[in-house]
């Protein structure tokens, strides 16, 4: 069997009875992220519209009524707050259960770093939700990106590229500073009690970095694309703010859902020791 932390983390899921599928989690989570950004992008033409007054809705050359445009618009919106919060329901509902079986288990039958190791392969299973509900979609609208505009597509890659060495720089960095970190009961925290301290707040410094990178990469590659697309690639692309939004929640939510992956990393010395428990 794999040791991949992500499929510890399936794996420990499978093996609960009584909860929602895995199979129905993903197809409702991956959903309902991919709902949350198509209320966006369908909404910009319908304010372009507005704002230039014109007598139809435009999307890709296609052209609708405003009165049947924001009507469907509206029944997306509703169907989002529906899945949406259905889809953080079940989530919570399957850890709070897990959660509950695990306080139910006697002080005398588990240990308390085995209880601390249970509770943390059930946060697990949010991080898995997360990521994936973030990263799926963002993968479908960064390909949906690249249908309608490929050239763009192919020169904002080439600007990402670099990027994706500093990010696993970055990480490299950060699984050091987490491993130099003491633990609380051992030989070397009980000589210097500051140790532990310093280590874990150079370490959480690392943390902080790689998680608010998002913004500044994804923004400043596409920045950087538009302005290459402009000035070197004029008229070659078809680029429309559908296109630029697709692109940038695509990349936003792949990004967001690699966060989350490691967030299960983080957990897997929990998960090696528990992917295969059963709480009943």
């Amino acid at each position: 069997m794999s040791n991949n932390a992500i499929n510890m983390c399936v794996r420990f899921y499978r093996n609960q009875k009584g909860i929602t599928s895995l199979w129905r989690m993903l197809m409702l989570t991956g959903i309902s992220g991919a709902l949350e950004t198509l209320p966006i992008l369908f909404a910009l033409p319908l304010i372009r519209g507005i704002y230039l007054n014109t007598p139809n809705v435009t999307i890709q050359g296609a052209q609708f009524s405003f009165k049947g445009y924001t009507a469907a618009l509206l029944g997306l919106l509703l169907l989002r707050f529906a899945l949406g919060s259905w889809s953080q329901f079940s989530n919570a509902k399957v850890r709070i259960t897990l959660l509950d079986r695990i306080n139910q288990i006697p002080r005398s039958e588990i240990e308390k770093p085995d209880r601390i190791s249970l509770n943390q392969s059930v946060q697990s299973i949010n991080f898995l939700f997360n990521g994936w509900a973030q990263f799926v979609p963002g993968l479908a609208f960064t390909l949906l990106g690249a249908y309608f505009s490929p050239v763009f597509g192919v020169v904002t890659l080439s600007i990402l590229i670099p990027w994706i060495f500093v990010i696993r720089k970055i990480k490299k960095i950060q699984d050091e500073k987490h491993r130099e970190v003491p633990k609380l009961d051992s030989e070397l925290d009980r000589k210097n009690k500051k140790l532990w301290a310093v280590q874990r707040v150079s370490a959480a410094f690392w943390d902080s970095i790689n998680k608010n990178l998002r913004e500044f990469i994804v923004i400043s590659t596409l920045i950087l694309s538009l302005f290459l697309n402009h000035s070197l690639l004029g008229g070659v692309t078809n680029l429309s703010i559908v296109v630029v939004i697709l692109y940038l929640r695509g990349m936003q939510q792949m990004y967001t859902g690699y966060i989350m992956s490691q967030q299960i990393v983080a957990l897997k010395p929990s998960l090696s020791l528990m992917h295969k428990v059963s709480l009943s």
